[in-house]
């Protein structure tokens, strides 16, 4: 169930929720082959936010890969 926002560019597996005023943060500008994506059965609570987690993981990813 979705009540938050989903940006785009941004995968939700499935049985996932994303609360009530939650948000999830798009494809970064200028790296548009980067897809953001969120597991199934996950759970996002209400007025979460799912950004600032995310552009660490990526900046993380392509230093070590």
């Amino acid at each position: 169930m979705v009540e938050g926002r989903i940006s785009s560019g941004v995968i939700v597996g499935a049985n996932s929720d994303l609360g009530g005023g939650s948000s999830t943060m798009g494809t970064l500008s200028g790296g548009n082959d980067i897809k953001i994506s969120i597991g199934e059965n996950c759970l996002l609570g209400a007025n979460s936010d799912w950004a600032f987690h995310l552009v660490i993981i990526v900046l993380l990813r392509q230093v070590f890969i």
